[in-house]
């Protein structure tokens, strides 16, 4: 009997959100190639969420396992940001598409986030509550207090429990990158405070069960996307279209995006901006003005559709 092919799939560069986006090309690779055994490397942390989402046909392996250079003797491809193009150009899922198997998919049905199975998560929770992230690594997607605090007595007077999720802490990369959060400065006490108690999984069963997800792009609001739940994102640093889930061959399946006001200089930087790398393109020009503009109103006239 002939043995199957094997190949790697290597998972090394991004964070959460690029990271689960690029499981989507995994994904085609393994369904679309079922002669080939998939050796699929991830973080740690990605470990128990890949191996729930990702097809038969593969074995996911986590970094700590990882010998020097993985396996030397089993060609593969990775998502190693070593050329000019990044996620920072594409969609993430496209890059994944890209760097795993040279390719450019265009039928977004075939781009679909994976989708978790629904279950009931670990932690009890209310029959009736809202998630949101509550946790930040960059200024430029802090999603302000002001605005935060009125989201949760809106949700609090419309009959919804908060459910505060996030990490302080991830790690991506073969060199362990530690990627550093910081809660935002609010009342806990209004909810339910989850953050630094759930893996990824787990916190995808939770937003899964919610009536809503709000947060601002990063890799919860990514998450998001791999549940049917509704998702009401806040957007300063990149279009929503660049980075949208994608769910239903759709990025408009249940999903509000939050955007700066159109006359709100440099909204979108990283969207557009070709010079980025001779500075940090996070702490852009007038970045704090565009945060800023995340109000409110902006946000609550989105969830009176939903809650």
């Amino acid at each position: 009997m002939t043995q199957p092919k094997e190949f790697q799939q290597i998972l090394t560069d991004g964070g959460v959100g690029d990271l689960i986006c690029e499981l989507v090309a995994v994904d085609w690779n393994i369904r679309n190639h079922p002669s080939v055994h998939f050796h699929v490397w991830v973080p740690d942390y990605l470990l128990s969420f890949a191996k729930h989402v990702l097809s038969p046909g593969a074995t996911v392996r986590p970094f700590s396992k990882a010998k020097s250079k993985f396996r030397s003797d089993i060609e593969g491809m990775t998502t190693e940001w070593c050329t000019n193009h990044t996620a920072m150009r594409t969609h993430p899922v496209d890059y994944g598409f890209h760097m795993l198997s040279d390719r450019h998919i265009y039928d977004l049905n075939q781009k679909n986030y994976l989708q978790i199975i629904p279950q009931k998560p670990k932690t009890k929770l209310p029959q009736r509550y809202v998630t949101i992230a509550a946790t930040a690594a960059e200024p430029v997607k802090a999603m302000p207090v002001e605005t935060l605090n009125a989201i949760i007595d809106y949700v609090v007077g419309k009959g919804y429990t908060p459910v505060f999720l996030g990490r302080e802490e991830s790690h991506t990369g073969l060199k362990d990158f530690k990627v550093k959060s910081r809660p935002i400065p609010i009342d806990y006490s209004k909810g339910i405070n989850l953050i630094n108690k759930t893996d990824l999984l787990e916190a995808a069963q939770i937003i899964s069960g919610s009536q809503c997800f709000i947060g601002m792009d990063g890799g919860l609001t990514h998450l998001a996307g791999c549940t049917n739940t509704n998702i009401v994102a806040g957007y300063t640093l990149v279009d929503p279209i660049h980075v949208a889930p994608i769910r239903f061959g759709t990025q408009n399946y249940r999903f509000y995006p939050v955007e700066p006001s159109h006359d709100i200089a440099n909204r979108y930087y990283q969207t557009w901006n070709s010079g980025f790398k001779k500075g940090d393109f996070r702490v852009f020009p007038g970045w704090e003005k565009v945060v800023a503009d995340m109000t409110p109103e902006k946000f609550i006239k989105k969830l009176e559709g939903i809650l």
